[in-house]
């Protein structure tokens, strides 16, 4: 459930800002952001930190195996998305 909210709001924001890339791209991009900075980070640079909800961010982090509860590795997010 927390995983598809994510990728809904993530959907919706490729669908605007990245509408002319291929989404194989937008997927790398986001799993660089997202290993180097952090699922809250990214929400809130692209303005949707109030769509995700901080118990469900750690229960993605937790099912992702994060080990500091802030940035999952990035073979990891490129499964889960």
């Amino acid at each position: 459930m927390a995983l598809d909210n994510l990728k809904g709001v993530l959907e919706e924001y490729r669908q605007v800002h990245y509408r002319q890339c291929l989404p194989s791209r937008f997927k790398k991009d986001l799993v660089k952001v997202i290993a180097s900075d952090g699922i809250e980070t990214l929400l809130k640079n692209i303005g949707a930190s109030e769509r995700v909800s901080r118990t469900e961010i750690d229960t993605i982090l937790y099912e992702a195996g994060s080990t500091d509860r802030k940035t999952i590795p990035a073979n990891k997010m490129a499964l889960l998305l």
